[in-house]
């Protein structure tokens, strides 16, 4: 399935925002040089199953602000290398594995966010070249991260948005807390302890997103109530008693999210 030029050429016309052909599973460099001219934010085209270098060529010369291409199973370094030389994001959540060669390539020249939902484990080799990364939003897909990644990640400047990562240990957390980050999302972490709030209380990021809390203790608000950044957001938390409130009080950043709760319960825990 495919999509004709002419066509292309008149479809880039499109007046809007966003242009969604992801039915196609290849295209020709004559096709990507007309959709490249589409001149919208969003260019959607996840049906490609494959991608060669002259298609990547003329997609450098499209101006917006993101290419979605989440039906790319693999990715070779060469053609990494050219995507990545346009001013815009890529979303590549298809692939399942990157190795290092391929995270440099895909970070060394990157300008908008890299999107890597579909990696689920990376090693610190990988860890170090992502932590090069000097684009927008670095989205990743991580179900578990050792000390060794966290140590890894830590230079990082970008914004890191961690999706699928639903528990961490102490160790890690105290690793990652040195991150060089504005914003940290780890919206997929289910349940923390004491010592794992303590050291993301630690971070030295400006917001912390933790939706995926839907309860803690006392002990876990101490802890997080210590970040001292601008920004705690746990609208995830549906119920807190009043000795969670009474930590999550002291908190000293500027916005303090609870939007989720449902109910406050008097009594302490």
């Amino acid at each position: 399935l495919t999509v004709d030029k002419q066509v292309a050429h008149e479809l880039a016309k499109f007046q809007g925002n966003k242009l969604d052909l992801s039915g196609p599973t290849t295209i020709d460099v004559n096709v990507a040089k007309e959709l490249a001219n589409f001149q919208g934010s969003l260019l959607f085209l996840n049906g490609l199953t494959l991608l060669d270098r002259d298609v990547a060529r003329e997609f450098v010369k499209f101006h917006g602000k993101s290419i979605w291409l989440n039906g790319l199973k693999s990715l070779d370094v060469y053609t990494a290398r050219i995507l990545v030389e346009g001013n815009y994001g890529l979303y590549l959540d298809g692939l399942t594995h990157i190795d290092r060669e391929l995270a440099r390539a895909l970070t060394v020249k990157a300008r908008g966010n890299l999107s890597l939902l579909g990696v689920d484990t990376i090693d610190e080799n990988v860890a170090q070249e992502l932590a090069n990364f000097k684009g927008g939003n670095l989205i990743l897909g991580l179900k578990s991260m050792d000390i060794k990644v966290a140590k890894a990640l830590a230079p990082l400047q970008s914004d890191l948005y961690i999706w699928c990562l639903a528990s961490m240990n102490a160790s890690v957390a105290r690793e990652l807390s040195d991150i060089q980050s504005h914003e940290i999302v780890l919206n997929g972490l289910r349940e923390i302890d004491k010592e794992t709030a303590e050291g993301l209380g630690d971070f030295l990021v400006d917001k912390l997103y933790l939706w995926g809390l839907k309860t803690i203790d006392k002990d876990v608000a101490h802890g997080l109530a210590k970040f001292q950044g601008e920004n705690l957001d746990l609208r995830g938390l549906t119920t807190i008693d009043a000795g969670v409130a009474q930590e999550l009080a002291t908190f000293r950043g500027n916005k303090l999210q609870l939007t989720g709760l449902k109910s406050i319960d008097a009594k302490t825990r």
